[in-house]
Formats: structure tokens, sequence, C-alpha cells
């Protein structure tokens, strides 16, 4: 059976995430038995959420079970169109009014605990859409009832909630998954490959910025910061896959409203970030600027960043990657090999792949929490206008 869940336009950022793939996703049953046997039966998965049911529908080694509409999505996304928001996409109606027959004969829960003992999945996933926050009820069912938990992305209400999934999963024993897209691009991959083979050396510089046009999008409005909580994200986490944000003690902050984007709200931000005393110390040093309100060309979702070392340089552009040796010598960077699962599907890849290896998933909590207190210390910056130390940030923004 092929399943073919909601194919909602309101998927926003992840769906742009997506458009920007530079590898075709895969289109045949061979590209994608790769680490599928004969002898292993596919894996029952119950997807809470429906908008990211849809990158399931080309996997041989997996099938979707069962499905828990728990934010209601495509009612939400028709009711958004019918107010006149169209920003998203004027597919959302059409996907929306089609979105009963997409389901098709899969199982549809009005609960998580009645989902979880009918289905007795192997793979529990959830996705937020972007007009949601992360339903902390659900997850919690889900863990008490003994099951590990993989998000596509973590959308907290309340950035307070990044420690409390962690104590969960500490507490439990149980994974719960946080999912961030671009450490599964072929292009990142090679600069993580760089550094991991010592190309930089001891990394002493940071500079990442973003440039992204005005979008007057109805999810926006949903957020205090939207660009420090929602783009940033994967920012501060394919930086976090890099070279690990630990290192990083404290930071200044600072996200402001362009004034011409009033309908936005703050989405510009700027911080700067160094080691616990600011940089004196000799450690890493990272400034970093993004904006989604942007005049003239706008850039990719990832932005463009340089890294320099005691070893060399490495310059990330939408044009390509170059490498710059200690002796000067210039070298253009080609992505790695790519996989038939990059981006969104390369988090699901990673996730099929830690279930059958009965191992941890590299995208645990307890594995990304840094990048999330990160955000949270950013958050703390900005509302209290000062430098703070990141592993002592407190601050809780509740979402409105």
């Amino acid at each position: 059976m092929k399943i073919e869940i909601s194919k909602e336009g309101n998927q926003a950022s992840e769906n742009l995430i997506l458009e920007e793939s530079r590898s075709e996703e895969p289109t045949s049953k061979e590209a994608n038995l790769e680490n599928l046997t004969s002898e292993e039966p596919l894996l029952k998965v119950l997807c809470l959420g429906i908008s990211g049911g849809k990158l399931w529908a080309e996997r041989t080694d997996a099938r979707v079970a069962g499905l828990v509409d728990l934010y209601g999505e495509s009612a939400s996304a028709e009711q958004k169109v019918r107010e006149g928001e169209r920003e998203v996409g004027s597919g959302i109606a059409k996907e929306s009014e089609s979105s009963a027959d997409n389901i098709g004969a899969l199982a549809l829960f009005a609960d998580v605990s009645a989902a979880l003992k009918a289905v007795q999945p192997d793979l529990v996933y959830m996705t937020i859409p972007p007009w949601a926050k992360t339903d902390m009820t659900a997850v919690r069912e889900t863990i008490e009832a003994g099951y590990d938990l993989y998000l596509d992305k973590l959308r907290p209400g309340d950035w307070r909630e990044a420690h409390t999934l962690l104590q969960w999963a500490e507490q439990s024993g149980r994974q719960i998954g946080i999912g961030e897209a671009y450490r599964f691009d072929g292009r990142i991959a090679r600069v993580k490959q760089l550094i991991a083979e010592g190309g930089l050396g001891r990394l002493a510089t940071v500079v990442w910025q973003c440039y992204r046009t005005p979008i007057n999008a109805f999810w926006m409005k949903d957020f205090h910061h939207v660009m420090l909580e929602d783009l940033s994200y994967h920012h501060f986490g394919v930086m976090h896959y890099l070279f690990g944000l630990e290192q990083l003690g404290r930071l200044y902050a600072q996200s402001v409203r362009a004034e011409w984007a009033p309908e936005q709200p703050p989405c510009v931000v700027s911080i700067q970030a160094g080691g616990d005393e600011g940089g004196s110390d000799g450690g890493m040093l990272l400034q970093y600027y993004a904006t989604w309100a942007a005049k003239g060309r706008s850039g990719s979702l990832l932005g463009h960043f340089r890294i320099e070392g005691s070893e060399g340089m490495i310059d990330f552009t939408d044009d390509g990657i170059i490498y710059v040796d200690q002796a000067g010598a210039v070298t253009e960077l080609q992505p790695l090999a790519p996989s038939p699962y990059e981006l969104r599907n390369g988090i699901i890849n990673e996730y099929v792949c830690a279930v059958r290896e009965n191992r941890m998933t590299t995208l645990d909590i307890r594995k990304v929490h840094p990048y999330l207190q990160f955000i949270r210390a950013a958050l703390d910056s900005v509302e209290r206008q000062q430098a703070v130390t990141i592993a002592d940030s407190q601050l809780g923004m509740e979402g409105r």
C-alpha cells in the first residue's frame, strides 16, 4: 500500500528545507533497500501529527500503521486559508480538503494512549506544524508507556521544556530524538569531515550570517522572536554538530523588529558568544547575524559561514565550499556523495537505523541539548539586555 499522507503547503520553513536539497529524493525502491534484508520485517510506525507522514511514503523498510491527528492540522490549515491568510501557499485549501482521502485505510486515533495500545509500534514519530507547539502531554504519555519518541523538530511553547525533556529522558531511560535537518546535507557532511580530520586545527572564530526577505506567514505570529526560535534553531543545530556549542560559555544576544516588516515578530538577530571570560581565555569566538527582513537578494535558509582555525579556514556559501590550508593553498571542496536520504528524510533514516541497530540515536536529547540551551540563553540575554552565562540561563519564554 502506498501511503500518501497530507501534503499540506503549510510546512513553511520545513518545506523550504526540502526544496533546497541539492540531491533528489529517492524515486525507486532499490534506493531504499540498502539497509533492509529479506529477513527484517517492516517497522510499524505510529505518527503523532499527520503533516510529516508523507515523508514515510518512499520507505520500503517501514510502514505507517497508525496516525494521531494530534494538532488538528487539516482543520487548522483550512481555517487559516478561509480567514484570508494565504501567505504560505495557495495549495493549502486544496490539500486540506483532500487530507481525509490521503489518509486512506490507515488507522486514525483520537488519543495517544489508545493508539499505542492498538498499534504497538516499533517507532513513534512526532511532527509539529509551524503554528503549533510540542504537545508535552503526548510526549509524557509515550515515554511513560515505555516507548522512545522521535521528533521531526522541537517547537517548545516554553523553552524550559527542553530541559524538561532532558530530565524525562534521563529519569525514564527512554530516548527522545530531536530532529534537525541540515546535518543530513552532503555539504555540511563534508565540512564535518574536514573538521574531524583536523583540517582546521584548533577552531578560533566562527562568523555565520543568514539573509532572508520578509514573509507574512500566519504561523510567525505564534513566536516571540521568530528568527531566533525557528530558523536559528537549524543554524545552531548545525553548529553543534560541526564543533560542539558546549565550548561557548557566555553570549550577548539582540532580537529586534524591522521597521519595514511591522507585521512580523522580532526577526533580526545578532549574537556574540565566546568562552567563559568573553573570549579572553583564548577560546572560540562566534559572531552570528540572521534576518528575516533582508532587502534585495535572499540567501539560502542555511545561510553562509566562515570558520577559521590554527591550521586553515573554510568558507561555506551558496556557491560552494572553499578551503584554505595553513600554507595558503586554496581548494574547492565537493559535497560528500549524496545519500538517498537527506535533510528531513535523513532524520527519519537516522531514527530507523537507530531502532534497527538497537542503539541510541545521534539526535537524542542528551546529545543535542547544548544547542537548545544556547537558544534558551540567547532569549534570556534578549530579555535581560545583558550578557549571560549559557549553562546557567533559566529563562522560560512562554508561547502565545
